[in-house]
């Protein structure tokens, strides 16, 4: 009977791979990031889009613009949830996706109440993370 392998060997990892001098990180793992960052985007987004909560004055006066914004956070999530459904399958994915939702919102509010100020500004580095990210797993994909 053959012992299970370590916990080590278990446990899913970015594992940055050497490949010709450069370093290669996997399609999953690039695709796993830009999952986490769109569901922070739209925990963001959410937040901001309430009446009462933002920070941006265009989202303060206008009912049409927090309606967009919600709706732009119901697309990243539903993105998210898409790209964590493909390198794990949806059984795993979802289940991930639940986690990685949580996690956002958490890191969302304690944002929010610690440095109201900052929660804008971090939307919007999420925003440009998610943008390298694609660019990153578009130009893997690409060499993979």
């Amino acid at each position: 009977m053959a012992l299970p392998p370590p916990l080590g060997e278990r446990i899913i990892a970015i594992n940055v791979v050497a490949r010709g001098g450069g370093a290669d990180i996997p399609m999953s793992a690039l695709v796993t990031g830009l999952g986490g960052v769109l569901a922070y985007m739209a925990c963001a987004l959410f937040y901001q889009a309430g009446e009462r909560r933002t920070a941006v004055a265009v989202l303060n006066s206008s009912q049409q613009a927090r309606a967009a914004a919600r709706a732009a956070a119901w697309a990243a999530l539903l993105a998210a949830l898409w790209l964590f459904a493909q390198p794990h399958g949806w059984e795993r994915g979802v289940a991930i996706w639940i986690g990685a939702v949580s996690a956002a919102g958490i890191l969302s509010m304690l944002i929010s109440a610690l440095r109201p100020g900052w929660h804008v500004a971090s939307g919007a580095a999420a925003g440009a993370g998610a943008i390298v990210l694609a660019t990153a797993a578009t130009a893997t994909g690409a060499a993979g």
